[in-house]
């Protein structure tokens, strides 16, 4: 999955890694996007990610109409573990994030 999604185009950064949720993962795109440009955000959970899945974010990927970054991040098991009732953080079922960062102006 790695493979066909890096193929496409020329990513500026290839990387994967584990990393702390709230020291890294909230907290990765703050630099990348500083104050006084004009923003869209989009995020969808998905229990897993399948060859149609990644075969649409080609497709947008090579038409994308603005700057911006899409982070495909795997959650893994551990964010099951706790119950949802139990913690602020909901959607504990979904595998993955697929997020969709834009800017312009």
């Amino acid at each position: 999955m790695i493979k066909r999604l890096t193929s496409v185009g020329k990513p500026t950064v290839t990387a994967t890694t584990v990393m702390p949720f709230a020291q890294r993962v909230q907290r990765i795109i703050d630099e990348e996007f500083p104050d006084g440009h004009r923003y869209y955000t989009k995020e969808v959970h998905l229990r897993t990610v399948g060859p149609e899945v990644i075969a649409r974010l080609i497709g947008f990927w090579k038409q994308m109409p603005m700057d911006g970054e899409i982070e495909l991040i795997g959650l893994g098991g551990a964010i099951g573990d706790v119950a949802e009732a139990d913690s602020a953080f909901a959607n504990r079922q979904y595998q993955h994030w697929l997020v969709f960062a834009l800017r312009w102006g």
